[in-house]
């Protein structure tokens, strides 16, 4: 993973909100789909494979993961308490609750 150093703790908290609402609607959609499809490429070959929107999700928690751990890692080189109101990642998570809430 590339490093993220100098980035802008608005920019990580705006990237990790984005792909935390992704996430979301990911697995809502993942939920009616099979995790395994089968395939038959016409010449004799069939078999299963990872669904694909499988692999995207997984992609993207590896993703947020790295962006939170960041954060966190802000959060510590600047004395802030990962629990208090202050912290990034509450601000960030209160404002994703708020728009779930109005959808």
């Amino acid at each position: 993973m590339a490093s993220r150093q100098g980035t802008d703790i608005n920019e990580l908290k705006r990237q990790a909100s984005a792909i935390r609402a992704k996430l979301v609607k990911l697995r809502a959609e993942l939920d009616s789909q099979p995790l395994v499809e089968e395939y038959d490429n016409g010449g004799g070959q069939t078999g299963t494979h990872a669904n694909p929107w499988v692999v995207e999700y997984q992609r993207l928690v590896k993703t947020y993961r790295g962006l939170v751990r960041d954060i966190t890692e802000y959060e510590k080189s600047a004395g802030i308490n990962p629990k208090s109101s202050a912290s990034p990642l509450i601000l960030m998570r209160g404002k994703y609750e708020g728009e779930r809430k109005a959808e």
